[in-house]
């Protein structure tokens, strides 16, 4: 898959994920999608969250596996044609980031 290509997927995946969050989930926790990466062949996005407060991840992550295959059949109505497998997992970079923004605030 070209760059161009999976960069196009990649926001098409992140921005109807986001949507389906912000219709579907309770207002228990925060769920936000930080990125989705494509694998190099196009047959698999990796949908990337942060969830606050991070005592509600294991229920949020749980939330989104059970409805990934909803996400991708709403993909599927937009974009006949081939969809990637969608996977959600949580963003542990993000989480680090914070962690060094909030030992920064302290100095």
């Amino acid at each position: 898959m070209n760059e161009t290509r999976r960069h196009k997927w990649e926001s098409v995946v992140q921005k109807a994920t986001a949507e389906f969050i912000q219709e579907n989930s309770d207002t228990s926790s925060l769920i936000t999608v930080t990125r989705v990466e494509m694998d190099a062949r196009g047959k698999a996005a990796r949908i990337m969250l942060s969830v606050i407060p991070t005592t509600r991840e294991a229920q949020a992550i749980s939330f989104m596996q059970r409805h990934a295959g909803d996400v991708r059949h709403i993909l599927m109505k937009q974009y006949p044609g081939f969809v990637p497998r969608l996977e959600c997992e949580l963003d542990r970079g993000e989480r680090n980031r914070q962690h060094i923004d909030e030992l920064l605030a302290g100095l």
